[in-house]
């Protein structure tokens, strides 16, 4: 959320935490405490995830284990940087993704501008086999938004229930509809099946390869500042 709230930063915001609790034995907050420090010191601007001695951009941060140490990962996007031993290594792609951080959010003549609101009359709603097309009449008079975690690439089912239907009666209702999935990698592409070329048709908004989090945020965050997305 913060990665869409702040705007032409001038440094880096650096999130971090731990697994065990910092006075347990054998816990890794000292070390992702110092990791996130170091980093913070960096000459670069944006929002990152420091965890486990790998440096993450926030849109692509997701949290996929519970107990280990390596509990975050970098999903559709590669690592910014290492940190070990206090030493920061950008690798390849890290390193251009930071410039370009750099290039977007560099002060321009406003400064630093923090943009905090957020819509909640967001649902997220994972799609499954069976599902009851009347969700959708609920969403269309509760909510202003709905992010839907597809099947596969894109997937939406047809033949029961006239899901396509639902989603038009949607986004005519003025109901925004994005479409992510159900998979961690790789993305959407809804260009691939029939139904994803009849929802790319009925305005719904592609999420790409943003991870599901990303997607649910920048949708609440820009339903809080524009009227029409």
């Amino acid at each position: 959320a913060l990665s869409y709230m702040l705007q032409n930063l001038g440094k880096p915001v650096v999130f971090t935490g731990s697994q065990l609790p910092i006075e347990a034995d054998g816990t890794d907050a000292i070390n992702n405490l110092s990791d996130a420090i170091h980093f913070a010191c960096e000459n670069i601007c944006g929002v990152y995830v420091v965890f486990n001695g790998i440096a993450i951009i926030g849109t692509h941060a997701m949290k996929i284990k519970t107990r280990s140490f390596d509990a975050f990962e970098s999903v559709n996007c590669p690592d910014i940087a290492t940190i070990k031993k206090d030493i920061i290594k950008y690798t390849a792609k890290g390193k251009s993704i930071a410039k370009k951080e750099i290039t977007q959010n560099l002060y321009g003549s406003k400064g630093f501008i923090a943009k905090i609101n957020l819509c909640t009359d967001v649902m997220p709603l994972k799609m499954y086999p069976g599902i009851d097309g009347r969700v959708f009449d609920f969403i269309k008079n509760n909510y202003r938004g709905v992010v839907i975690e597809s099947f596969g690439i894109g997937g939406v089912p047809d033949n029961y229930n006239d899901i396509s239907t639902k989603l038009r009666e949607l986004t005519e209702a003025g109901t925004a509809v994005a479409i992510t999935t159900q998979c961690m990698y790789e993305g959407i592409d809804l260009s691939v099946y029939e139904v994803g070329q009849t929802l790319a048709k009925q305005g719904i908004i592609n999420c790409a390869d943003m991870t599901f989090e990303a997607s649910v945020m920048k949708l609440m965050w820009a339903l809080a500042e524009f009227d029409n997305i």
